[in-house]
């Protein structure tokens, strides 16, 4: 078997029909490469031996001995030798190419020049590939099909990646952790958590970041640029995953789900928090009381009861809150808004607790019982209230018929229409006696007593208190 020897590689010649069955020109063993520094001395090719016996001489193969790639004609072999010895090196960081094309790409990254251009949006590229695969952002072009789900993707590399969501692939291994990704770039972004980098900082305010994409982010805190808008009510977000989990409020789709209760959410981190309630983690402790929270913006809110902050300013009345909900709920009575409506009988309401409790006027549901005498209420502030008072004990039966009347003494103006008594009545002898409120008041909705009137309020829906006729 003849050796040919090219710019200092040795490769082998071979009869085609001689070559292995079941072997590939690809499959052939790869050798140690030489060392480019020996002046290995390059003789001209040799013709294969002369056929014996007047056999007809084969079709021979050049194979490369430092990877095994098989070439049947010189041209081809003696082009892929260059490939293993580039004789091209960068002047500016002594990196080598096989070429001097692929040396003139490089020499770009350190002269900044940039000759393609986009017709399209004048954007500029230093490879001509680069340029096509950008081009096709405009023309919708996507050539590269995946064979498991036929998604198409306009460049190849991104195909690559997206088949390993098929094959389960990840190549890249943390070398901290040995978590394992199926991006380089993503493991890279990871290595950060270990080594602390944060590489990427904001020239307004000078906070560092270790990803660029939250960087960009970030930056538009400070310009106020939406970028991302829905198409089904126009709103405008900061963030593409922002607005995904908007536009799941319109399509109604709920694709994270609770293994034990079934229950779905539109978002994971919702999910997250309600796998908290099944298993009762309080991940989140107060510094000041160690009072504990399964969420950390539970915790932020109670954080502000100790030290009195109230960053949500009314730009109507002046007046501060500790929480944002709040503060939107107290805006309505600027506004006279009122957004949650009954669907049995369409009365509205400023917020979406006072509809759940109206609703439950409709359907009868009490859902707060008395653990003392079984009465149950439709408001927990209405049970709260009835354990309070019947703590002084029950009334007896000299108490039925007399007026009770408030302890608080009412002088105001507001005040003075609330002079209609309320009488305890006797209920029925199966049920308990409980001890009403102490309050004389004609309406649920004056100011003084809104809360403690609430209880007067379901004493009479349950004929436990009656007016004077």
């Amino acid at each position: 078997m003849l050796n040919l020897f090219f710019s200092g590689m040795a490769f082998q010649s071979i009869p085609l029909g001689l070559y292995p069955p079941g072997r590939n020109f690809e499959q052939q063993e790869q050798k140690p490469p030489l060392n480019n520094n020996q002046n290995v001395p390059v003789p001209p090719p040799q013709p294969p031996p002369p056929p014996i016996n007047g056999e007809k001489s084969p079709i021979t193969a050049l194979i490369c001995d430092q990877c095994g790639k098989t070439f049947a004609d010189k041209n081809s072999f003696h082009q892929h030798a260059q490939f293993h010895s580039k004789p091209f090196a960068c002047k500016v960081c002594k990196k080598t190419f096989n070429s001097q094309g692929t040396l003139t790409q490089h020499m770009r990254i350190h002269t900044g020049e940039r000759p393609y251009i986009c017709q399209h949006c004048d954007k500029k590229f230093n490879q001509a590939a680069n340029l096509q695969q950008h081009l096709r952002i405009h023309t919708g072009e996507k050539p590269f099909v995946c064979e498991h789900c036929n998604k198409c993707f306009n460049q190849k590399a991104i195909l690559q990646q997206h088949i390993r969501i098929h094959t389960g692939e990840k190549p890249y291994t943390c070398m901290y952790c040995g978590k394992k990704f199926s991006q380089l770039t993503i493991l890279q972004q990871h290595i950060r958590i270990h080594t602390g980098e944060k590489p990427y900082g904001c020239e307004e305010c000078g906070k560092r970041f270790n990803q660029k994409t939250i960087l960009d982010q970030h930056i538009r805190l400070h310009t106020g640029e939406k970028p991302f808008t829905c198409p089904y009510c126009g709103k405008k977000f900061t963030q593409m995953a922002i607005l995904h989990q908007h536009v799941r409020i319109h399509t109604g789709e709920k694709p994270y789900g609770c293994e034990r209760c079934g229950e779905k959410f539109s978002q994971k981190a919702i999910l997250v928090q309600h796998i908290r309630v099944h298993t009762g983690e309080k991940p989140f402790p107060c510094m000041y009381c160690d009072k504990k929270f399964s969420q950390k913006a539970i915790l932020l809110q109670h954080i502000r009861v100790h030290t009195g902050e109230k960053p949500y300013g009314c730009e109507h009345c002046g007046k501060r809150f500790r929480q944002k909900t709040i503060l939107q709920q107290h805006i309505r009575i600027h506004t006279g808004e009122k957004p949650f409506v009954c669907e049995l009988c369409d009365e509205k309401f400023s917020q979406k607790g006072n509809l759940q409790k109206h609703l439950r006027s409709h359907s009868g549901e009490k859902p707060f019982v008395c653990d003392h005498c079984g009465l149950k209420f439709t408001r927990k502030v209405m049970l709260d209230l009835h354990i309070r008072m019947s703590m002084k004990g029950p009334h007896t039966s000299t108490d039925i018929g007399k007026p009770v009347s408030c302890h608080f003494g009412l002088s105001t103006d507001n005040n003075k229409q609330l002079s209609k008594p309320y009488i305890f009545n006797a209920p029925p002898s199966d049920k308990p006696i409980a001890k009403p409120c102490h309050f004389n008041l004609a309406t649920e909705k004056q100011a003084a007593h809104a809360s403690l009137a609430a209880c007067v309020s379901s004493a009479i829906a349950q004929n436990e208190w009656a007016f004077p006729q």
